[in-house]
């Protein structure tokens, strides 16, 4: 078995700073298969990819705007290649870009990763989490205003719910808001299935700063 570390792939040396899923580093569009159980299905799911590659094609522009990607469905229909996908592409900008975010707490600007990937599951456990790591502890702190942020499996929340996480959540998905950074999602549930896993406030802001896109079928792994 390797460790991260042994990993001597050029692009996951690229992209390892922004915890990209290694599975997915090596995919591109190119990889990403019309999925569905039947012709009806195939035909919307086509619809909701045609829509993606238009969100791509004008992803300069969503980047300003803070206009952020839900991608919603089930396990294996192809979530996560298109947003590993799209995280590159985003990267890139960001990096032409230079960008520096301003540090909250520290009161300077500072170069953070400028994109970064991070589990639902993962994202609310560092809430209760002490003597995290200071890696740990730099991404708790600069969450909220990094460039760009994928929480990937936001309908894990259903399962932990509590009012420490659902306010957690608020306040980091209500900044990026105001502050017009971009945030990117994943859900197995259907976008408007979550309006009762997450609070109204959440949704709302999610629904008005995101373009939801609803992949039909059942897991083709």
């Amino acid at each position: 078995m390797y460790l991260l570390s042994d990993i001597k792939d050029e692009n996951y040396k690229k992209w390892n700073k922004s915890n990209l899923p290694i599975k997915y580093i090596n995919n591109n569009i190119d990889d990403f298969k019309i999925l569905g159980d039947t012709e009806k299905c195939k035909d919307f799911n086509r619809k909701m990819f045609e829509m993606f590659l238009n969100y791509c094609d004008n992803l300069e522009n969503n980047l300003k705007n803070g206009f952020g990607l839900m991608i919603c469905g089930s396990v294996g229909i192809g979530k996560t290649l298109l947003l590993t996908h799209l995280s590159k592409k985003v990267i890139e900008i960001f990096e032409k870009e230079n960008l520096k975010i301003q540090d909250e707490e520290l009161g300077e600007s500072v170069k953070y990763n400028k994109f970064y990937y991070i589990q639902a599951t993962t994202l609310y456990q560092m809430i209760f989490t002490s003597g995290l790591s200071e890696q740990e502890l730099k991404i708790r702190r600069g969450i909220k205003s990094i460039a760009g942020l994928w929480i990937d499996d936001i309908s894990k929340l259903n399962e932990t719910k509590s009012s420490i996480e659902i306010n957690f959540l608020d306040d980091i998905i209500r900044y990026r808001d105001l502050s017009k950074l971009t945030t990117m999602y994943t859900s197995q549930l259907p976008f408007d299935e979550l309006s009762n896993t997450l609070s109204k406030p959440i949704f709302d802001m999610m629904r008005s700063n995101t373009l939801q896109l609803t992949f039909r079928g059942n897991s083709q792994r």
